[in-house]
């Protein structure tokens, strides 16, 4: 049976993607253990402003919520709970690893109560028969799926776990240490917390780097954690008229700013990517000194083990970075199957990775045509003995290359004329470290679309056989984001997803997106069971499959 309590808050968990911040950090912040691994901060009057600027109401999207669910809930349920929507909450995630309990991922939604007599009152009609238990200083209900609320008079905390093999006990301790905790061990009392409340944004968000390393649950990870153990990242998200802005900042600790200070950033190389030779659908460019992955190895007590695996194959790590630059260009071109008129008749990618010291990079290639990890045939390198692997590897202007076809390659070092890069994009590589690009509608565009009503849609076609690939191309255009420098202790990035309409709030575009692709997910199950019942219908029988 579905939790329907749960699925409330989990309704108000989700609206974290689409709501903002624009205030200081509330009380709640002091409900958030220090060490979270990632923590979201919601305004969800703002959210409920922005959605309703889309034309759909706050009902209609909670009914289709509910739709999905199965449960019934509605919004005007939730506006009655008790708890105060007009408020921001909190949402927090927490990794943990330890011999005795493994992984454990826990996390947690975190609210403003206006009234506890409606809050207690919503549960029991959410949840009939349940008990509630009153412990010192809280009030809880265990629900559903490994997931616990507990409350007073100011504070809702609905919490929840997994990994665990006695999730009951955990869940009560986690929320006792939540209610419990002193201001000293919440990241109220962080500094790296509290500074980006000081701008205004729509969405405020904080990861601790040392905290999402504790996923990984690798044993004899503490030189990692050590590298890590400070470091953070925050930004802010903004909603804005067919445009979705984030702008983070990443702090590293003194021990990595120390490394990455020895190695200065370096400035990406645009010919890189302008000598491609085709309109570009996508494309990512690096560059950085590769001298840094060394430090860091040698400093995690890695380089022993990476130098004896390649010593095996004829080079130590050192050549490997010796031979690259840093200067690394990944290119990507489509075209629809009616457009075959272009030089690269179906599109194509590149993958261009500029040499440094070219001893050390023919060092290693010789490494690796002696162990047969690469053969060669012509100008052509390929894997192993047989190759077939669908790309094509040289070298050649100073580049290590690897592409769909020779002739991209050809192309791409025989170009003298500048390709125009995307419009808007040029001034954003000036002075930048990385950058990515994806024009998605340029993509989707030379996808076909099939109405999803059509007979010849078969259950496990791609999503481009369906409307839902059409309402995408109409609500998106691209995708950028961008990196700095950065000065060796800090590094700012910035994240673009552009929409077709640009005269529309870019949140109730998305949201439109949902709730169109809501009603084909709807169709397309409809569709499904209508083809399961006919199939049901149909009988066979041992005469018939022998003709009789």
């Amino acid at each position: 049976m579905k939790n329907k309590i749960a699925a409330a808050f989990v309704f108000c968990a989700a609206l974290f993607v689409f709501n903002s911040c624009k205030q200081a950090a509330s009380s709640l912040a002091s409900y958030v253990p220090k060490d979270a691994s990632a923590v979201f901060v919601v305004d969800s009057k703002s959210v409920m402003d922005k959605i309703a600027s889309s034309g759909i109401t706050i009902d209609s999207l909670a009914d289709m919520m509910s739709e999905r669910n199965g449960d019934g809930l509605k919004w005007q349920d939730i506006e009655n709970s008790g708890v105060d929507v007009s408020k921001p909450f909190y949402v927090f995630t927490k990794e943990t690893n330890s011999i005795q309990q493994g992984h454990i991922k826990s996390g947690a939604l975190i609210a403003e109560v206006n009234d506890e007599g409606k809050l207690e009152a919503f549960f029991k009609a959410r949840k009939p028969g349940s008990t509630i238990t009153a412990v010192s200083g809280y009030k809880y209900l265990a629900l559903h799926n490994n997931i616990i609320a507990g409350w007073t008079g100011k504070v809702l905390i609905v919490a929840g776990i997994s990994g665990s093999d006695s999730p009951d006990s955990l869940l009560q301790s986690q929320l006792t240490a939540l209610f419990t905790q002193k201001a000293s061990e919440s990241i109220a009392s962080t500094d790296a917390f509290k500074k980006p409340f000081s701008k205004p944004g729509d969405i405020h968000f904080y990861t601790n780097t040392a905290g999402r390393l504790n996923e990984v649950g690798v044993p004899g990870m503490s030189k990692v954690s050590e590298l890590a153990e400070g470091s953070y990242t925050a930004g802010i998200i903004n909603f804005e008229k067919g445009v979705i802005n984030a702008s983070a900042e990443t702090h590293y600790n003194k021990t990595l700013s120390g490394i990455i200070n020895k190695y200065p950033a370096q400035e990406i190389k645009k010919e890189m990517i302008e000598s491609y030779p085709d309109t570009l659908t996508a494309f990512g460019i690096v560059s950085f000194n590769p001298k840094l992955l060394v430090d860091i190895l040698k400093y995690l007590g890695f380089d022993a083990m990476a130098d004896g695996f390649t010593s095996d194959i004829g080079f130590t790590t050192a050549d490997i970075v010796n031979a690259f630059s840093g200067d690394i260009a990944i290119m990507f071109s489509s075209h629809s199957q009616s457009s075959m008129e272009n030089s690269i008749k179906n599109g194509g990618f590149l993958l261009a990775a500029a040499i440094g010291d070219k001893a050390a990079f023919d060092k290693v290639m010789t490494g690796l045509l002696d162990k047969k990890i690469l053969t060669k045939n012509g100008d052509e390198y390929q894997l192993g003995l047989s190759g077939g692997h669908g790309f094509v590897i040289e070298t050649g202007n100073n580049n290590l290359f690897i592409a769909s076809s020779d002739e991209v390659i050809k192309t791409y070092q025989g170009r003298s004329k500048k390709q125009p890069l995307p419009a808007g994009v040029e001034k954003d590589l000036n002075n930048k470290s990385m950058m990515v690009y994806f024009d998605i509608n340029r993509f989707l565009g030379n996808k076909p679309v099939k109405d999803s009503a059509s007979a010849d849609i078969h259950a496990h076609n791609n999503y481009d056989s369906y409307k839902i690939a059409g309402n995408a191309k109409e609500t998106f255009k691209n995708f950028v984001a961008f990196a700095d420098k950065g000065d060796g202790k800090t590094i700012a990035s910035t994240y673009r997803l552009n929409f077709v309409n640009e005269n529309e709030n870019s949140l109730a575009s998305l949201v439109k997106f949902i709730v169109a692709a809501h009603a084909e997910a709807m169709e397309r199950k409809g569709m499904m069971s209508s083809h399961l019942k006919s199939a049901d219908s149909l009988h066979i029988t041992e005469d018939s499959l022998n003709g009789q």
